[in-house]
């Protein structure tokens, strides 16, 4: 992840931010209403494998954009990014996001 903070030229709080609002869209994409989006965002296993998927598409677009660290401007670099990692917006695993919607939903505690 360094090393992607590092070719995007991301502070590492804002490059975890636009790894979680990705999770939040992917999320909404799949999720059918917003009881359901928000047991798919509270699922550790789903935000796991969601994260494994979403790494391997950096771990390619690492290789292929280290020849132009340095040459390219961090926009270009951000764009091609974002090329790789939208990939993940169309995977899903059919039996974890089974699994998330059999949970409860979580109801706010207010004292």
């Amino acid at each position: 992840m360094k090393l992607i903070q590092e070719l995007l030229e991301m502070a590492p709080g804002t490059y975890e931010k636009m790894v979680i609002n990705h999770y939040h869209k992917w999320c909404t994409r799949h999720g059918f209403d917003d009881v359901d989006v928000q047991k798919l965002i509270a699922n550790a296993a789903l935000f796991a494998w969601w994260l494994e998927q979403y790494q391997k598409q950096e771990w390619k677009f690492s290789k292929r954009a280290i020849d132009f660290f340095g040459k390219a401007d961090r926009f270009v670099l951000r764009a091609y990014h974002q090329e790789h990692v939208t990939k993940v917006d169309h995977l899903f695993s059919r039996s974890l996001l089974r699994a998330a919607r059999k949970q409860k939903p979580i109801t706010p505690q207010y004292n």
